[in-house]
Parts: C-alpha cells; structure tokens; sequence
C-alpha cells in the first residue's frame, strides 16, 4: 500500500513540476484578478479560475504526452 502512495506522489510531483502548468496557472490566476479589478461578479472570476485550471491541467498533459 506504501508503494502506490509513493507512486501516486511522483506522479503529482510530476505534474506539478511542470513549467508550462505553473505558467498557465499563473495565467489564469492574472486573468481572474484582472475580471475582479475591473468590477466583475465573483461568480464570473471563480468560473474563469475554474475553467481556466482545468484547461491548463488538460494542456500540460497533453504538452507532457507529446514529448513522450
């Protein structure tokens, strides 16, 4: 059991690791301060921090598949 959970920590390492999601994080985090400066409703920047994180996850995979 030790094993998966060592397994399943390089794994998130990993991804986490990778320069390209930091940067699109950071991006989407720059995004969502901006909608929330300019006066926006809160649910507006949560969904653009929502969608935005689960489009960056889904780019840096697809990033990390094609190196591969």
């Amino acid at each position: 059991m030790g094993r998966i959970w060592g397994q399943v920590a390089d794994s998130i390492h990993g991804v986490l690791a990778d320069h390209l999601l930091q940067m699109l994080l950071l991006g989407v985090i720059g995004a969502a301060f901006l909608f929330y400066v300019l006066g926006a409703d809160i649910t507006i920047v949560i969904g653009v921090l929502g969608i935005g994180c689960a489009t960056a996850f889904v780019e840096s995979a697809n990033h990390r598949s094609k190196k591969r």
